[in-house]
């Protein structure tokens, strides 16, 4: 679940060049923190990805939790 929350900040994230992008992700790892940016284009992927990448194993979300979020729900939807 920690992987997948990496994953998906990356590909929304969408950032050029490795020293940024080692940056937003050390930020993420190390502060759970997002960027402000991030945060005010992807408000519910911001939320998830946070919890996905909690410190605390616990605190984080089972795939099954994510997958009946109304994000997931909201992707399936578009998918079809």
């Amino acid at each position: 679940i920690y992987s997948f929350g990496i994953i998906m900040f990356e590909l929304l994230a969408n950032l050029n060049g490795g020293r940024k992008k080692n940056e937003a992700i050390r930020q993420l790892r190390d502060m759970a923190a997002l960027p402000e940016k991030f945060q005010e284009q992807y408000p519910e992927e911001s939320e998830l990805i946070l919890r996905m990448t909690s410190h605390d194993p616990l605190k984080r979300p089972s795939a099954q939790d994510i997958i009946q979020t109304e994000l997931f729900k909201k992707w399936e939807k578009e998918k079809t």
